[in-house]
């Protein structure tokens, strides 16, 4: 298919030896087709960072992918605005760097569409049986996820230049290239040690890192992690985590069926010799999984996300809380005396506008989301939020509305409710005719199934114990492995 080159000759033989091959070509090349941002179209585009560099680097990255694509792929580019959903039947991988149009036509603003806007509650940019090889390269996830319920929810727009605890043996990293591991000892980003997963992180470890810094010093704009628990179900895959501000399990690369998440944003140009392996791996992993069918849609949230708040609460969390929040607050301040004496910057503006005067932290802003009964009895008595949490922790579930609870009937039965032997007895509860509303609310919670007779119940689950897996992003429930 003809390729859609848009810049002069000169310009992309450049662009060829910038990108030059790190690895074989194949006999029969994959191929891919490219949705990238049209140079033409670049303003109100913004995804976090400087926005004067970001509008100098994408006016470039489409034309820069396009020439590494070609080094190793039969690669097509099609600007978003001109993407239509039917023309990744011709390609074995479609390569997201751009937003398409909304499907049904509906009008957004230039800010939305190239600033990969918070999406709009029944929009859609990929009807729901779209099953094409399909990889996100950051910010399309952001709108196009979420109509497709991808359990790879967007977390944030934070992610560094490193990639760490992923399996070495994933064809990712291991095949058809073999990508070099040249760890270097790297610090956590700070906010890390905000969460309950960071409580005991040491202050750095071997990280491996995915992007070189610009020649022109122009500064890269960050990348995307997703949320925790992709790779609670058979049909997903946590991949690799990255350097962010969020949780040490926030997700730089996942797999959803069909979808891979890339969240590394920038382009070749800026990719170390290692990420450029690692993405060309990607394109022949994701390959297969064409027609790969999903099995859950995301619908709440993993049960690590209950803890941060107890953890906040108690002397360990609360001094990195009152650490990191005086210091953010010392650069608040210098930003608003600046303003108030006329001599602020449009930063030091920005953030005074979004954040106001300084303010002190109080510690019981952490205990709102900790249940009412659980704050009567505990008070401000701090670290016996955080011990009864851990003590119960296999028994927090959360709703779609992602509120976090403790289910009672489990811990009266005293088992978790990721343990499928929760399932067992209280089939065996009803067989026996003994406290069977519980046990009826216990299948009903954390089931798909609705069985009339006890006999029922036992057939289904003998019959499928060996296939069980018990999905939280899923919304905390057992289901049937059916792949």
């Amino acid at each position: 298919m003809k390729k859609l080159w848009l810049l002069a000759a000169a310009v992309v033989v450049t662009l060829l030896v910038a990108c030059a091959p790190v690895s074989q070509s194949l006999d029969e090349p994959i191929r891919v087709l490219y949705v990238g941002q049209n140079p033409d179209t670049v303003e109100g585009y913004s995804y976090g960072g400087n926005r004067a560099d970001n509008a100098k680097l994408i006016k470039t990255k489409a034309a820069e992918y396009m020439a590494f694509l070609n080094q190793h792929f039969d690669a097509t580019l099609v600007y978003g605005e001109a993407y239509k959903p039917e023309m990744s039947a011709n390609y074995d991988v479609t390569v997201f760097d751009a937003l398409p149009m909304e499907l049904d036509g509906k009008d957004m603003t230039d800010s939305e569409r190239y600033g990969y806007a918070s999406p709009h509650a029944g929009w859609r940019w990929l009807p729901n049986d779209f099953n094409h090889a399909t990889i996100f390269v950051a910010g399309p996830l952001t709108n196009m996820g979420p109509s497709l319920s991808l359990t790879m929810g967007t977390l944030c727009n934070c992610l560094d230049k490193t990639a760490f605890k992923f399996d070495e043996s994933h064809p990712i990293f291991s095949s058809p290239n073999k990508v070099p591991l040249d760890y270097v000892e790297t610090p956590y980003a700070g906010g890390v040690f905000n969460y309950y997963s960071g409580r005991n992180l040491p202050k750095k470890i071997p990280m491996l890192r995915m992007e070189v810094d610009d020649p022109q010093g122009l500064s890269l704009p960050p990348g995307l992690v997703t949320v925790p628990g992709t790779g609670d179900s058979p049909d997903t895959e946590y991949i690799s985590g990255g350097t962010c501000i969020k949780s040490v399990n926030a997700v730089a690369i996942a797999r959803h069926g069909n979808f891979l998440q890339w969240g590394f944003r920038s382009s070749p140009v800026h990719m170390t010799e290692a990420a450029k392996l690692a993405f060309i791996n990607a394109v022949h992993y994701i390959k297969p999984f064409k027609g790969a069918k999903r099995l859950v849609a995301k619908k709440s949230a993993h049960r690590l996300a209950a803890m941060d708040a107890p953890y906040k609460l108690s002397d360990q969390g609360w001094a990195v809380q009152l650490e990191n929040h005086n210091k953010a607050n010392a650069v608040l301040q210098g930003q608003y005396d600046r303003v108030q004496a006329g001599t602020g910057s449009e930063q030091d503006k920005m953030m005074v506008k979004l954040l106001g005067k300084p303010k002190a932290l109080d510690r019981s802003r952490f205990v709102k989301s900790i249940p009412k009964s659980l704050q009567q009895e505990f008070g401000e008595d701090w670290n016996r939020y955080l011990a009864y949490y851990e003590a119960n922790m296999g028994y927090l579930y959360a709703s779609e509305g992602y509120q976090f609870a403790f289910d009672a009937d489990a811990q009266q039965l005293g088992i978790a409710n990721n343990n499928p032997a929760i399932l067992d007895r209280s089939i065996a509860l009803l067989e026996q005719g003994d406290q069977v509303e519980l046990a009826q609310r216990v299948l009903a919670r954390y089931t798909t199934q609705q069985f009339e007779t006890p006999q029922q119940w036992r057939q289904w689950f003998d019959s499928n114990q060996d296939k069980l897996f018990f999905t939280e992003v899923g919304g905390y429930k057992f289901m049937v492995n059916t792949l």
